[in-house]
């Protein structure tokens, strides 16, 4: 694989994404770029993205000074429109950053960029992509682990998993996908295949 090459890798909530970018992060030809970490950096108190996300919902979204992510995730997971609404609003300023970033990166680093992006094609980030990789599992484990990881209840893990993208839309449009419906161990040896095959 040439130098400087632009991989997305994104799936659905709780097929395990998080574990496969971290064994990628592990190989020096990869950097990795967390698309949350600079949604984070974007929503930051002070920032154009702030004010207009308060604009959008309201004071009830702000808490000690930020933005109270989990309040706005209760709202935008119960609500397409607003889902849509709140994405129309921060994309563009993730993807302005990431473009910024990935292209410093990549000039000094001489490194293959991993993007960990969970809203990848939702954002239009694909479009900056020479490989994508696709994490899926079925539909019941992919809710127990999202409500392990995260404390929720089965309803409220349901509501996340019905806005993302289907399985056959991940096959459909991914250079790769990894099914992890079996044994940790049977998923990370299919991780480091696919990354030998890359490399």
């Amino acid at each position: 694989m040439s130098c400087n090459m632009i991989v997305g890798i994104t799936g659905i909530s709780g097929a395990g994404k998080t574990t496969a970018c971290n064994m990628f992060s592990a190989y020096p030809d990869f950097q990795v770029v967390n698309c949350d970490e600079l949604a984070l950096e974007t929503l930051a108190p002070g920032t154009k993205c702030f004010s207009e996300i308060v604009e959008y919902f309201g004071d009830s979204v702000v808490k000690n000074g930020k933005l109270n992510r989990v309040e706005i995730g209760r709202l935008i997971f119960g609500d397409a429109d607003l889902k849509r609404g709140y994405e129309k609003i921060i994309f563009p300023y993730i993807i302005y950053k990431l473009i910024k970033i990935t292209a410093c990166r990549a000039a000094q680093t001489k490194k293959n960029v991993l993007l960990d992006a969970p809203t990848l094609f939702e954002s239009g980030v694909h479009d900056l992509c020479d490989i994508i990789i696709s994490v899926v599992s079925d539909e019941q484990l992919a809710l127990e682990r999202i409500m392990k990881r995260d404390n929720i209840s089965q309803v409220e893990a349901k509501k996340r998993l019905s806005t993302q993208k289907s399985k056959d839309f991940f096959r459909e449009h991914s250079s790769f996908v990894i099914e992890n419906n079996s044994e940790p161990e049977s998923f990370k040896s299919e991780v480091r295949k696919l990354i030998a095959k890359i490399i």
